[in-house]
């Protein structure tokens, strides 16, 4: 399984992809239009039927479409810059905002900016998938310092003493009242989060 800074970088690279797609679609387009307007339309058949005001209210709207596919392509691969940093996020819900927003702007830029040159609409695809399968590894890293104790690296949840589930018929030597792991018998100390046993 990947991890959430895994997704989140593909996603973000996917929106940067996204970003130059629709510059290089507007690049096209400005190219298009400046080539129509320097009389390419006489070569393709318009001849003397063509008046210049025809030609540069083409090239206006070439210009105008090319603009608004630039601005498009900024807003689409800027949000899903910021979705993946929400899918960076430790928690659940912004996570899962993060790879919404993504998602969407995968989908409405995929047109209009050759689908991020195609490269980013695969990593973001990546990414967003990642981000909505990452679970959390919500116990951190067990370092054990012996028989006596042990530390717990990284974000931590420690249950009540009532949410633990401990099957009937064991005493308090058999499973630590403070994270619910099994111990060892005649044990002092828990072995996976360091508490005292009782005795």
């Amino acid at each position: 399984m990947a991890s959430k800074k895994t997704a989140a970088i593909l996603t973000m690279v996917g929106g940067i992809f996204y970003v130059i797609g629709g510059a290089v679609v507007a690049s096209a387009l400005d190219l298009l239009g400046s080539g129509l307007g320097s009389g390419s339309l006489s070569q393709l058949g318009c001849g003397s039927f063509c008046s210049s005001d025809t030609t540069n209210a083409g090239n206006l709207g070439l210009g105008g479409l090319a603009d608004a596919l630039l601005a498009f392509g900024l807003i689409t691969g800027g949000v899903m810059i910021f979705g993946g940093w929400l899918i960076n996020s430790e928690n659940s819900g912004r996570r899962k905002v993060g790879c919404i927003l993504a998602l969407v702007m995968i989908l409405l830029g995929g047109l209009t900016t050759l689908g991020g040159l195609l490269i980013g609409f695969i990593l973001a695809a990546i990414g967003v998938y990642f981000g909505f399968t990452y679970k959390s590894n919500s116990r951190g890293m067990v370092i054990p310092l012996g028989p006596m104790a042990s530390v717990t690296l990284g974000p931590q949840m420690i249950p009540a003493a009532s949410q633990v589930n401990i099957p009937a018929g064991t005493g308090p030597l058999n499973y630590c009242t403070r994270c619910g792991s099994q111990i060892r018998p005649g044990s002092v100390f828990c072995g996976a989060c360091g508490a005292r046993l009782a005795d």
